[in-house]
This record gives C-alpha cells, structure tokens and sequence, in this order.
C-alpha cells in the first residue's frame, strides 16, 4: 500500500483493483466527466439565480423618467451646488417598488441609474444609483462615499437590484440621453 493509508495501518478507500475491468484512463475520464457536468452545473446556477430583471414596459418606463428626473436634479441640485437648476440628468430605471407596478400611481419607490452633470463652466458628472421614494413622501437613497467604502450601501437598495445596481454594470445609452438633457436645459 502507497500514501498516507499504510500510515494509518488501514486499507485504502479506493483501491483500482477492488473494481475489475477500470483502467487508469477509465478513472481519470470518469472524473473528468464528472469534474465537467460539476462545471457546467455552476455556471447554469450562477447565470440563473443572478438572472436580469425584467424589463419594464417602454412606456410605463417613460413615465418614470419623466416623474422622477426633476425630482433627482432638485436633490442633486440642492445637496451639490450652491446655485439653483445647476444639474442635469439623464435615468434608466431599473425596477420599482412593488415590483408589479404598471402605473405611476402604484409606485411606490422606483430604483434607477442617474448619469448627471453640473450645467456650470467647470462641468462636473457623477453617475451613479439612486433610489426614489415617491410615496407615502417623496425621499431619496443617494450612497456617498463612505456608503461605498463601509458596505453600507448594500443596505440602501433591495437584494433584487443589487445586480443591476452595484455591480457597477451600467445601463447603455445614459450618455447619450445625458447630452440631450444639458442641451434641453442650457
């Protein structure tokens, strides 16, 4: 006997003549076999339970653009800069509170990525997630700095949107819709 079971004085566990008819290649495929499925079963676990939200309707997500960018720009415009109507901002909503919502009146807090920027000489952007409550009082979770550094801002945002908003994957065309939105305002 080999290795650490003539160490223990006891037979191995596994011993390849205790199965007649395996071979040595016979073994090593059937744990690459098995090496394979365990592979593949990870990557189906790990694309299903991180699955992307479903979207939401285009014009129920216009809706929310337009009720929730004005209140995010007073915010930012109040909490950032000393002069007033000085931020822009472009929003892609990522879901809502309740998740089932369909209309604006059913809201109750909407999440979203906000792309925005200081209509100033010396232009300043942040891009960044925030979450809107707009009823029963209309109120904002906007992470600073230490929220990022502390892990604080996990608590900020429902588990549901933690992936579409922390994982730093940012919705496309915020840019675009930013340019517009500065030149809308100036």
């Amino acid at each position: 006997m080999r290795g650490t079971a003539r160490l223990f004085n006891r037979p191995p566990i596994f011993d390849r003549r205790s199965l007649p008819g395996l071979s040595a290649a016979g073994i090593r495929n059937s744990v690459l076999a098995a090496l394979a499925i365990a592979v593949v079963g990870a990557a189906v676990f790990w694309f299903t339970g991180r699955a992307a939200l479903p979207s939401l309707d285009p014009r129920f997500e216009a809706e929310l653009i337009t009720k929730v960018t004005p209140l995010i720009e007073a915010k930012l415009t109040t909490d950032w800069s000393t002069r007033p109507a000085e931020m822009a901002c472009a929003v892609k909503p990522v879901g809502t509170i309740p998740a089932d919502a369909d209309t604006i009146t059913q809201v109750q807090a909407v999440y979203v990525w906000a792309s925005c920027e200081t209509l100033t000489a010396q232009r300043t952007a942040a891009v960044l997630p925030i979450g809107v409550h707009l009823a029963p009082v209309i109120g904002f979770d906007i992470p600073t700095d230490a929220d990022w550094g502390t892990g604080h801002v996990t608590t900020l945002f429902p588990e549901r949107f933690h992936d579409a908003l922390l994982l730093g994957e940012r919705p496309e065309g915020l840019e675009t819709a930013l340019k517009a939105r500065v030149q809308e305002l100036s």
